[in-house]
């Protein structure tokens, strides 16, 4: 199919972890509607205090990966609806274009439990879509929509109703999945309307975008590391992409870290593993310390995303990753030249100072409207010196921090000492 490029341009959460209504908007897409032309760069960074709604954002991204490949939902995602919220709902508007078609794309869909409470199900979705014609967008009606409890579980485009006929009978219900990116689903669409179809293409380029331009990376995440240890994963097929894959990232870390370099070396029993070499030394890069590997497992996608528009990365905890000089030497260079789309979350305020206020969104105290921007701050000081003033003089309309005083946290320390040990 042509080159396909998606962004992700708005992002709706409720019920979701201990964000009961939570909305971004990136403004780099504000006037593309207008306009009609999209930035060649997109950052985001998502700042706040430990457990204020930062990680669901990720969480949110992590489903909408799964769904969008058409795979079952992951066991430990059933954790994420609120305790006190039957269901939760998310949506996702995209910036869509291929070859020289242009569309935005809205996607939202419904979560639940299921009767164990252990696993989410998919209780509904919906996919609609504006194209760009003759430089004006024009809506669609609603491609299709889909309800798990309802007897006509899942409405289409009249157009495309009468072409599937009987057809609609096979199409699988799978509460685990999605119904409109299912796998068999999408094989029918595709041989009873044909390639071309609006729908069709659709689900075609979502799953490109989610299969191979959509990476997220959670806390903990090892991604490319699991190949870089164990070489015995990649496939006869995938050998010289991935050696390739190699002299990308040590190009990279040679510079990031002088004296540092990787190889792919080939052992006397026909096996092959990565070292680092150090001073001619040479170390499998399984031994390597935590933060080397930590490095180089975000690396390859860094690379990626900084060169190529349609890359989309998405990543918990960025400043967790690397040094601290370090990582406001890449928040410069990526803000100012990066081609494809970066979201993270941090906590560390520094990197801040690298960053344009339409690059950075703040989580509040407020469970109803738990993302903002910055609005009324001096636009010559840096974020982080805006950020420390409205803690201090809290001008916006959301609280973004509840601090406490020295005196009652010496109090508590006190009072937590003074209980009984359990644990020794």
């Amino acid at each position: 199919m042509p080159n396909c490029m998606v962004r992700i341009t708005e992002i709706k959460i409720r019920n979701l972890k201990n964000v009961k209504q939570g909305e971004i908007k990136f403004k780099n897409y504000s006037k593309l509607k207008k306009n009609m032309n999209l930035e060649k760069g997109d950052m985001l960074g998502i700042y706040g205090p430990n457990g204020s709604g930062k990680s669901t954002v990720i969480d949110a991204c992590i489903i909408l990966q799964a769904l969008i490949l058409g795979e079952a939902l992951p066991d430990k995602m059933a954790y994420v609806i609120s305790i006190d919220e039957p269901t939760a709902v998310l949506e996702f508007e995209f910036f869509v274009q291929v070859g020289d078609d242009k569309y935005t794309v809205a996607y939202e869909v419904e979560l639940g439990r299921d009767e164990t409470g252990g696993h989410l199900n998919v209780l509904g979705e919906k996919l609609v879509c504006s194209t760009l014609k003759e430089g004006k967008w024009k809506v669609q009606p609603i491609l299709i929509e889909y309800r798990a409890n309802e007897e006509e579980y899942f409405k289409i485009a009249p157009r495309y109703k009468k072409v599937l006929g009987e057809d609609r009978k096979l199409l699988v219900r799978d509460l685990e999945r999605s119904f409109i990116f299912n796998k068999q689903n999408k094989q029918i669409f595709r041989e009873k309307l044909g390639l071309g179809n609006l729908l069709v293409e659709i689900l075609r380029t979502f799953h490109q975008f989610g299969y191979f331009q959509l990476f997220v990376m959670a806390t903990g995440h090892i991604g490319i590391m699991e190949r870089l240890i164990d070489t015995s994963l990649i496939m006869g097929n995938q050998y010289e992409v991935f050696v390739r894959r190699v002299e990308q990232i040590d190009k990279v870390i040679e510079i990031l870290i002088p004296g540092l370099n990787l190889e792919v070396e080939h052992q006397e029993d026909g096996k092959t593993q990565v070292v680092s070499i150090r001073e001619g030394r040479k170390i499998p890069l399984k031994y390597e310390s935590e933060g080397i590997k930590k490095l180089i497992t975000l690396l390859g996608v860094l690379i990626a995303v900084y060169n190529k528009r349609n890359i989309c990365m998405i990543v918990d905890d960025l400043d967790n990753r690397f040094f601290e000089p370090l990582l406001n030497q890449l928040m410069e260079v990526f803000a100012s030249e990066m081609e494809g789309q970066l979201i993270f979350t941090a906590q560390s305020l520094s990197t801040l100072e690298k960053l344009d206020k339409n690059h950075v969104i703040f989580t509040t105290l407020n469970k109803d409207n738990k993302y903002i921007y910055l609005e009324k701050m001096p636009r010559k000081k840096n974020m982080r010196e805006n950020y420390l003033k409205e803690l201090h003089l809290k001008i916006q309309k959301e609280r973004l921090y509840a601090s406490s005083d020295n005196d009652t946290l010496r109090e508590s320390l006190r009072n937590a000492g003074k209980m009984r040990e359990v644990i020794k």
